[in-house]
């Protein structure tokens, strides 16, 4: 329930990964690989199908691999952040989109 609720407070963090199925593994592979009830992945592979979602969804026009590579999007609140194709920095945008302010802190004590 109190991931439900955070869902609904919270803005989701939208995944959008861009390449053939086979190609994009390692890149699903480090957004799975953290906790984030928020998310939600996309993966577009070209063909008639994204046509018709792109009609819909303009923001997804641009989004492709890069010089054949396969490319992650990072979103939130609709506003992307640069595409990766690497997965180290897919792992850095996914932190931070996750959990963009940190936890909170309580000062020091006496």
């Amino acid at each position: 329930m109190v991931s439900a609720l955070d869902f609904l407070l919270g803005a989701p963090v939208q995944v959008v990964l861009a390449g053939k199925i086979g190609e994009t593994r390692a890149l699903a592979r480090e957004v799975f690989a953290r906790y984030a009830p928020n998310r939600i992945v996309l993966h577009l592979e070209g063909g008639e199908g994204e046509e018709f979602l792109a009609a819909s969804v303009p923001s997804l026009r641009g989004m492709g691999p890069i010089d054949g590579k396969p490319a992650a999007y990072v979103c939130r609140d609709f506003v992307c952040t640069m595409p990766t194709t690497e997965t180290a920095v897919l792992g850095r945008l996914l932190d931070d989109a996750v959990d963009p302010g940190g936890l909170p802190t309580l000062p020091p004590g006496p």
